[in-house]
């Protein structure tokens, strides 16, 4: 309950900020051959695709949240009566719909503790009263759904030695398979369901379950500039972006919403489980920079636990483009398969 009422209150004060904001506006703009109507019939589509693009990063009450938070915007875009409190109006709308989706991640790190803590209760400490929450990690984490977490737990040291068997079920007409003694597991209040049982139970949807399987099974792939424009992944324009970006130190206005971030992280750790980090996780991984997305391809940068950068330095170019690196970390492009 204090939660969601301090999630108000950002919104509101956010919301007060954008009214204020369009009092003190009243120059008259240049709507660059729109009417003011067109003008504004276009600020409230940017308000409700930014609000779209970012759905999956919210659960039930959160969205809710962010609903009334469009809906607040676009009427402020209506009482507008310049182009710059238009543009005043969009912006604080998803200066507010960023509070909320900063509040959804800290909700998320305390219910991933809180998962990790009743996994360590229920399956760990019966056997091996020394285990710690720190023994416990996801492979990968799915995501949470209607206040549920999701993801294949790892004991550690304390996980066992299981035969290499393929346990398959099929779950409203979804095949999932994985290997004895890791099933995807739900988390749910205190207590820990398997999939069928917690789909049984209401606590899944089906739209839930496509987007488990989904992330189950499709990982994705990560390229290196060069590789991606070769590929036609990235256009010319798409390369100055992404320049632009790193050369002036500066970000998209969009940002990169939680589902595609846990995506991109897991997608991350299992690369380096390929390469013999086998304790690597997404937990291990961070998105230091996002640098917008093209054509369905992310292109972010990276660090891990487990490799450090020359601090020199250096200079790539790509197609007459050219990137400033001040280490050895470069951008990659990653996309779902």
């Amino acid at each position: 309950m204090e939660k969601s009422i301090l999630k108000k209150c950002i919104a509101f004060e956010l919301l007060l900020t954008m009214i204020f904001a369009l009092a003190a506006c009243d120059v008259e703009q240049d709507f660059s051959g729109k009417t003011l109507d067109e003008y504004k019939a276009d600020a409230k589509q940017i308000i409700e695709n930014y609000a779209e693009e970012r759905k999956d990063s919210f659960c039930k009450d959160n969205w809710a949240i962010v609903c009334d938070i469009v809906e607040t915007g676009k009427q402020a875009v209506e009482n507008a009566t310049t182009e710059q409190q238009v543009d005043t109006a969009v912006g604080t709308a998803k200066t507010a719909i960023n509070a909320i989706d900063e509040i959804e991640e800290e909700e998320n790190v305390e219910m991933k503790t809180q998962a990790k803590q009743s996994y360590l209760d229920i399956f760990l400490k019966a056997e091996h009263p020394e285990a710690t929450i720190n023994d416990v990690s996801f492979r990968p984490f799915l995501g949470i759904y209607n206040d549920n977490l999701v993801a294949v737990f790892y004991g550690g040291q304390y996980h066992g030695d299981f035969p290499d068997v393929e346990e398959e079920v099929e779950i409203a007409d979804l095949i999932f398979a994985w290997s004895r003694g890791y099933p995807i597991l739900v988390f749910s209040d205190t207590d820990m369901y398997e999939l069928v049982q917690a789909y049984s139970q209401g606590l899944l949807t089906k739209e839930n379950l496509i987007s488990i399987h989904n992330i189950y099974y499709n990982d994705g792939s990560f390229y290196a500039l060069q590789e991606a424009f070769d590929m036609g992944l990235l256009m010319m324009e798409d390369l100055q972006n992404i320049a632009n970006y790193q050369n002036n130190h500066s970000i998209p206005t969009c940002n990169l919403n939680n589902a595609t971030r846990n995506s991109i992280k897991e997608s991350w750790a299992a690369e380096l489980r390929s390469q013999g980090y086998t304790d690597a996780t997404a937990e291990y991984v961070a998105i230091i920079k996002y640098y917008g997305t093209y054509n369905e391809c992310f292109a972010i940068m990276l660090e891990n636990a487990y490799f450090d950068h020359i601090t020199d330095g250096r200079i790539e170019v790509i197609a007459g483009i050219v990137f400033n690196y001040n280490n050895g970390n470069s951008i990659m492009v990653w996309k779902a398969q």
